[in-house]
């Protein structure tokens, strides 16, 4: 007898028999210069590689469609934290520029009378919460009647101090909230 023995294989060979074709003669002569170099043939190869594979992975092998669905999904995800990234820094950039922007008015020395000098947290309250305040309901939240007029002027020198440090604007008959905006230079 000449060659290999029949070991019962040769009836079964054309249902085992899968058949690769690949997208280029290119990576066919590759495959075959790779399997000569390990001293195997094409079949032997690719068996060894893809059994090697399948026994890596308990799910069994990923479709490459899916895999670059994947990976294009991640590079969208990754593109879009990184605009998160940029808008933070120019939002933390801005933040840290109004925080200095008061660091300075807070620097500079406020001359506030006495009497006033007790307004000017609860009144610096007051107009933050309400935005724009009117003149008159900011003296009856703070209990003072139209008669106290030395309340009124303390009330009064205090919405100046807060003026002077940019937190407030002064309107005719009311009081709006400046502080946090930028001004423009």
């Amino acid at each position: 007898m000449v060659g290999r023995p029949n070991l019962g294989l040769t009836k079964t060979i054309r249902q085992r028999a899968i058949c690769v074709y690949l997208p280029t003669e290119r990576m066919a002569a590759e495959w075959k210069a790779e399997a000569k170099k390990h001293g195997l043939s094409v079949s032997r190869l690719i068996l060894e590689l893809v059994d090697d594979e399948l026994r890596k992975s308990s799910l069994g092998v990923t479709p490459r469609e899916q895999l670059e669905r994947e990976l294009d999904e991640a590079w969208s995800k990754i593109a879009t934290l990184w605009s998160e990234v940029d808008k933070l820094r120019e939002d933390n950039r801005r933040c840290q520029e109004t925080i200095a922007e008061y660091r300075g008015k807070l620097s500079m020395p406020v001359r506030v009378a006495e009497k006033s000098a007790e307004y000017v947290p609860m009144l610096a309250e007051l107009i933050h919460e309400e935005k724009v305040l009117a003149i008159q309901n900011a003296l009856n939240m703070l209990g003072i009647s139209r008669r106290d007029t030395e309340a009124r002027q303390a009330v009064g020198a205090a919405a100046d101090a807060l003026a002077s440090m940019g937190l407030i604007e002064k309107g005719m008959s009311d009081w709006r909230w400046k502080g946090g905006t930028r001004s423009e230079r």
